[in-house]
Parts: C-alpha cells; sequence; structure tokens
C-alpha cells in the first residue's frame, strides 16, 4: 500500500483577504473673533496594502490579497503587508487593527490515519509584526501575544478568543489604545505571515502526538515537519520498506511451501531431503532390519554391491508446522500495514484533504482585517 498524497488547490482561497478602512471624521467647535464657527478639522487617516500604487493612501478601503490572489495548497506558505498611517491629521487618533478568521475554524469532521470523527480545522496558523516609519514620533503598537504553544509569535485562529462578530483585535492595549498624535505622518507597517502547518492541528484529533514545529525550511522542500513523517514512512528502513518485506515474506514462503492448503484444510507437500550421505547412513544403522528396508524405499538407498548405500535424489514430506508460521508472517505484515495506516505521514494526508475538501465546497472563505481610526478630543 502506497500513501497517494492528494493535493487539492483551494481556488476559492485565490482572493480570501479583504481589507476594510473605518473612520470617525474629526469635528469640533472653536471660538473665533466674530462669532462662532464650526470648523471640520483636517482627516487624512488612511491605509494602502503593498501592490497599491507606490505612495498611494486610501481612505476607504485598500487592497490587500494575503494569498497573493493565488491557489493555496496544503504546506504553501507566505506574508503580505499594509500600511496606515494618520497622515497628518489636525487630531490625535486612536486606531485599531483587528482580524477575522472565522472560515478557518471548524470545517467538518472525518477520519485521520484511523481515528474517526476528528475536528477538522482549516490547518492555517499566523503570525503578526509591526514596525513603523523611521523617525516616527509616536510609540509603536505592541503586537498582542498569542495563546498557545506554537512561540514565537504564531496563533491559530481557534485559540484566540474573538468578539461576538468574529474580530478580535491584533494589538495589546494593557497601556491603552496605540495612536498618532495629532499632526503625526507616522506611518505603521502590518505584515501577516501564514502558514499551512498541519503540524500545529494534528495533536487535538488523537491520530497523532507531535509537537507543533513553526519553522518553514528551505523554498520548494516540504516543510520540516512533514519531510520527517515522509521520511519515517519512505526513508530507508521505514514503515513503507518494513510493509514491503513483510508482504514478501508471506509470498516468499506461500512459494516456498506449496502454494498454500490444499482444499481440504491439509497443508502438506514434498522437497528435497536435507540429509546428507553420511548422515543417511548414521540414520540407517541405528534401525532395525524392517526399519532399514522402509528407510531404503523412503530414501532412494541402493546397495552399489560393495557394502556400501548409494543415495539417490529424493523427496520428504515438509516437516514445517506450516500454519503456524503461516499466521506468525502474516501477523508481521498486518502489523506493518497497520502501522503504515495509522502514521504520521498518513495522519497529516488525510486531515490535508479533508481540509482541503471542506474548503473547496464553501461558496467563499475570508481572512478580514479591519482598521479603525477613531479621533480623540483636543487638548
Amino acid at each position: 500500500m502506497k500513501l497517494g498524497r492528494r493535493i487539492l488547490l483551494l481556488l476559492t482561497l485565490a482572493a480570501a483577504s479583504f481589507a476594510f478602512l473605518s473612520m470617525t471624521f474629526a469635528r469640533y467647535t472653536t471660538a473665533v473673533s466674530g462669532g462662532d464657527t464650526a470648523l471640520v478639522a483636517r482627516w487624512n487617516f488612511s491605509a494602502r496594502g503593498e501592490d497599491d500604487p507606490a505612495g498611494t493612501f486610501y481612505t476607504k478601503g485598500f487592497t490587500f490579497d494575503l494569498f497573493s490572489a493565488k491557489s493555496v495548497s496544503p504546506m504553501d506558505s507566505g506574508h503580505k503587508s499594509f500600511t496606515f498611517t494618520g497622515g497628518g491629521s489636525d487630531t490625535a487618533i486612536a486606531y485599531d487593527v483587528r482580524m477575522k478568521a472565522s472560515d478557518l475554524l471548524l470545517l467538518t469532521r472525518g477520519t485521520v490515519a484511523g481515528t474517526e470523527n476528528a475536528d477538522i480545522y482549516a490547518p492555517f496558523i499566523f503570525r503578526i509584526t509591526v514596525s513603523v516609519s523611521d523617525g516616527a514620533c509616536d510609540a509603536p503598537p505592541v503586537v498582542f501575544t498569542p495563546p498557545g504553544a506554537l512561540g514565537n509569535g504564531w496563533f491559530r485562529p481557534e485559540d484566540i478568543a474573538a468578539a461576538e462578530d468574529g474580530f478580535f483585535s491584533i494589538f495589546d492595549k494593557t497601556a491603552g489604545a496605540p495612536g498618532f498624535s495629532a499632526a503625526s505622518a507616522d506611518q505603521v507597517t502590518v505584515t501577516v505571515f501564514w502558514q499551512w502547518n498541519t503540524s500545529c492541528y494534528i495533536g487535538d484529533t488523537g491520530a497523532a502526538s507531535v509537537a507543533p514545529d513553526v519553522s518553514a525550511g528551505a523554498p520548494g522542500d516540504y516543510p520540516p515537519y512533514y519531510q520527517a513523517a515522509y521520511d519515517a514512512y519512505y526513508g530507508p528502513g521505514g514503515l513503507e520498506e518494513r510493509r514491503v518485506a513483510a508482504a514478501n515474506a508471506v509470498t516468499d514462503y506461500l512459494s516456498a511451501h506449496g502454494g498454500g492448503p490444499s482444499p481440504d484444510g491439509t497443508w502438506q507437500h514434498e522437497i528435497s531431503c536435507p540429509l546428507t550421505p553420511a548422515q543417511h547412513d548414521a540414520a540407517l544403522a541405528a534401525l532395525s532390519p524392517e526399519g532399514k528396508e522402509n528407510y531404503l524405499l523412503a530414501h532412494n538407498g541402493t546397495d552399489d554391491g560393495t557394502g556400501s548405500i548409494a543415495w539417490g535424489a529424493h523427496t520428504v514430506p515438509c516437516p514445517h508446522d506450516h500454519y503456524a508460521e503461516y499466521n506468525a508472517l502474516v501477523a508481521v505484515e498486518n502489523a506493518a500495514t497497520a502501522d503504515c495506516r495509522t502514521s504520521l505521514l498518513r495522519a497529516y494526508d488525510d486531515y490535508d484533504t479533508l481540509a482541503a475538501d471542506a474548503l473547496g465546497a464553501k461558496e467563499s472563505v475570508k481572512v478580514i482585517f479591519h482598521i479603525t481610526g477613531v479621533q480623540l478630543a483636543p487638548g
């Protein structure tokens, strides 16, 4: 049995990320000579995606296609950035960036490496970093510390406590909401890294126990977590080699022992007598006269006239306990097959196939980022 890896392109993820910008326009009242006048403060809170024209910022929406307008396959990875700015607005601005990935949560249930009814999520993990423009005058925002044990800032959407609308902030607001001061032209760049990484989900299925591995490996190669499982399966001395050897041992035994039992259930066959002439002579000498006659007939022995016995080619019943030996070999083959069926590689392949099928069946799959800017009152 050779595992066939089923890679399904997730066309529904080709443009799965949408970015939205919302803000409260700054308006305040001030007293000037000649009467009270309502002044509209300059408001230039805006954003751009890395694929937007250089230097162009937008106040209503911008391009941010996290998956680079391409199909996504198991074990893919990538990253994309977007930037937002206060743009020199007259008022201070409190801002927030919220993420929504509810389309990637529980997709279906299925059998993973023999374990039935396993929960299947879209096995994406994310990491978010933030940088500010050179010479920034405002403190940079602090990215939240994800829960879970992935490390290095990586997180699974299912581990994040989202609001009722499915959104959660990417910032740590322990010291207050981040913001731009009045007239600030600082730019904040958010970079979102992503991986399809089943090692971070497989432990929840009960089919395998493995520490999540977020290292990506060299471009074009399998990620390290998958390569290790692949080598354990297909490498020298691996599960597949042992399964093939066990299957061959069963086939070879049948070939050497008459092909199997007869229709009546007996398993008997003849083999070339393994005894040497000296062994025949010794066996013959220990017998009674009647026993010697029978032995000579059974072992093609003739007196050559010199007092010595000539032993011709002959066969004898095979002395092996065929059923016991055969059943022992079959048990080894069955165990090797079970090891393949419940292997970590099989678990990864089953999980990825179930997730890809479930995602492909969805009408749309979105990961949404929502940037919000709110004016702060002067003073």
